[in-house]
């Protein structure tokens, strides 16, 4: 029902005659207007693309915004489209290890394996060797000059990368949870990165590279 539509009915005898009715029924109008323009701005950006399954392509900024999922730095647009497609399915997920995984996933940093500590409310991802693009720890505190140029962290992930996969975390974990460290390892069986002797696959001695995940 339109607000024209409707004030025709509410509206007290003295202004039914033509003159009355011509007069309330153009305030009424700007409203409708008004109304619709609000109505088209909301669905504008879920409208489609050229096959009719939105968000419109011009309007993904604005609906990635709208339910906090923008495009992550190296998403491709059709990428980060198909995500934002997903959104009713994924955000119920929200909290669970598939949903976080997912999301690195679809940043750039797949075959994330989680680790608890009791009672299962601290955890840590691990990335084993040949899941990632880190190399090596990079320059230790003490072996370069502050200002030199010499970039601190990892070597193989830029500062970007590691924001964005923090963020990500934050996001997308339980509210209570906290991750206390993200590893990567680059070689072998490690101390500290889940595994248990004897696991299948795995060969005493190796390297990681840890770094917080706040």
């Amino acid at each position: 029902m339109t607000y024209r539509s409707f004030i025709a009915r509410v509206m007290p005898t003295v202004l039914r005659g033509p003159i009355g009715r011509r007069f309330i029924g153009t305030f009424a109008l700007f409203f409708d207007l008004l109304a619709e323009g609000a109505r088209q701005a909301v669905r504008a950006p879920w409208v489609g693309d050229a096959s009719g399954v939105g968000p419109a392509y011009d309007g993904m900024t604005a609906s990635g915004n709208e339910v906090s999922l923008m495009r992550y730095p190296g998403e491709t647009w059709a990428q980060h489209h198909a995500r934002l497609q997903r959104v009713w399915d994924d955000y119920p997920l929200a909290g669970t290890e598939g949903a976080i995984a997912a999301q690195l996933s679809a940043a750039g940093f797949p075959g994330a394996v989680f680790y608890y500590d009791p009672p299962n409310t601290a955890f840590w991802i691990f990335f084993p060797a040949g899941t990632h693009t880190v190399t090596a720890q990079g320059p230790l505190v003490g072996s370069f000059v502050v200002g030199d140029g010499t970039l601190i962290g990892p070597v193989g992930i830029t500062p970007g990368q590691i924001t964005t996969m923090r963020g990500i975390i934050a996001r997308w974990k339980p509210a209570h949870w906290v991750c206390t460290k993200i590893i990567f390892q680059l070689t072998g069986w490690t101390v500290g990165d889940g595994h248990h002797v004897g696991d299948v696959g795995l060969t005493l001695g190796g390297e990681n590279v840890i770094i917080s995940a706040a």
